[in-house]
């Protein structure tokens, strides 16, 4: 009546202002968040490099189509451009991302995890402390004119937030045995207090960590966040194994096997970009201790034992290689 807003409009702006000031404070402090401190060359990082040949597959049949279109020869054009032509020479494009990966040698600890029956049993537990950013790795096949007037594609840079979904397996080559990763609470908050330290810092399960967007934005570019897998029940005899990390990447191959179904995707099988680091362990199950693992192959007199490179699958001295897998 008199000009000026109402207490109960007044009050709620002034709310708004409030909550919208504490969640830019917020942002700004977790963006700050100190991070752990770490000696140099202690974090092998793996940087963020997507490959261009996984950006596109082909030209390969369209078998969905190729099945079913019919074959004819047009009298005014190639037979290459009818239905059936095109979908027997198809390129299949899509957009690729990759995530930097750091991580820490494995290490192991001895924890009393809950059983069954109500006591706590001593558990030896395996785990790989990671760090992972997105640095903006993503490439995007982006269609263009050529002078000619034909359609031709480029490969754009493509910043966006991600999710990072990891499937981490570890295999022990001796055993010819693979263990998937266990998410323990138990063991979690240990090793938050052995490696982080930090109560500021967060530490995730390969399920927490799914739920958290990898940023790529504003004032949060490149950072970190901390990761753990962990491995239960390993062979105590374990000298030589491989961790096989998948979801760093969506990239990925795929082949399609003989088959008369019109199904889509009927008899087609995927590989997914997976990253294989290498391990071995000198020492045995006796006296066991967490600083006993190595990155790399064992060498003797400077080049590793033929078996060796068999039995890792490697054709020379690699600590690392991108390899595909189901």
């Amino acid at each position: 009546m008199n000009g000026y807003p109402s207490l109960a409009k007044f009050t709620a702006q002034l709310g708004c202002l409030i909550t919208g000031l504490l969640l830019a404070l917020s942002a700004t402090a977790e963006a700050q968040l100190p991070m752990p401190q770490l000696a140099p060359g202690v974090l092998k990082v793996i940087p963020a490099e997507p490959s261009e040949m996984d950006t596109a597959t082909g030209p390969v049949d369209f078998a969905e189509v190729s099945r079913i279109a019919p074959a004819w020869e047009p009298h005014f054009a190639a037979s290459s451009e009818t239905l059936s032509g095109l979908a027997g020479s198809t390129t299949f494009r899509r957009p690729v991302w990759q995530l930097e990966f750091a991580f820490k040698p494995m290490r192991m600890l001895t924890v009393p995890i809950p059983s069954g029956d109500g006591t706590a049993k001593a558990r030896r537990i395996w785990y790989l402390l990671y760090r992972i950013r997105n640095t903006g790795g993503s490439l995007k096949p982006v269609a263009e004119k050529d002078e000619f007037g034909h359609d031709r594609f480029v490969l754009q840079s493509d910043k966006k937030d991600l999710r990072f979904m990891p499937i981490f397996a570890l295999r022990a080559h001796e055993y010819d045995k693979e263990y998937a990763d266990h998410v323990l609470p138990e063991v979690l908050a240990k090793i938050h207090r052995i490696e982080i330290r930090d109560p500021r810092v967060k530490l995730y399960d390969s399920i927490s960590i799914t739920q958290v967007p990898i940023t790529t934005t504003g004032e949060s570019i490149g950072r970190e966040y901390w990761g753990v897998a962990t491995w239960d029940n390993i062979e105590r005899r374990t000298d030589f194994f491989s961790v096989y990390v998948q979801g760093l990447t969506n990239a990925y191959r795929f082949e399609d096997t003989a088959s008369e179904e019109t199904t889509f995707g009927a008899g087609r099988k995927y590989a997914f970009r997976t990253l294989k680091l290498n391990f071995y362990r000198p020492g045995d199950a006796v006296g066991e201790n967490g600083d006993e693992f190595r990155y790399g192959l064992p060498l003797h007199n400077g080049t590793p034992d033929p078996k060796i490179l068999q039995m890792y699958d490697v054709e020379s001295d690699v600590d690392h290689a991108w390899v595909y897998r189901p």
